[in-house]
């Protein structure tokens, strides 16, 4: 059992589908069962203009970083808050891909599935 004490939301656009993940609903929700929320996804989160491994390279990333190892305080007992990231993943058959005439298109990866 992992024990988990605090949730890091490091989704760029903390909105979702259903209601009881949007940001606005998982702070109340998660405090209400003992976790903690804290939200880095302007720092850390997805979809750079310039590529995600170019904003590594950045102050604010890095900013990011330190921000969330402040998530996890040293208390008087020694003990480091567990954290965890929640983060969103696109299915790569979902993403869009370039194919050499410039258009974007999904339907070759389907197709590529059998979809």
């Amino acid at each position: 059992m992992y024990r988990l004490e605090m949730v890091i939301d490091v989704r760029s656009f903390p909105t979702a589908n259903s209601p009881t993940s949007r940001q606005a609903s998982l702070n109340p929700s998660l405090a209400e069962t003992g976790f903690g929320y804290y939200y880095l996804g302007r720092e850390l989160g997805g979809y750079r203009r310039e590529g995600y491994e170019a904003y590594t390279q950045t102050l604010p990333y890095w900013q990011g970083l330190n921000s969330w190892s402040a998530c996890r305080p040293l208390p008087v007992g020694g003990h480091v808050r567990r954290t965890t990231p929640l983060a969103v993943v696109t299915p790569f058959y979902r993403r869009s891909l370039r194919i050499e005439d410039g258009k974007s298109s999904t339907s070759s990866m389907k197709e590529g599935l059998g979809g």
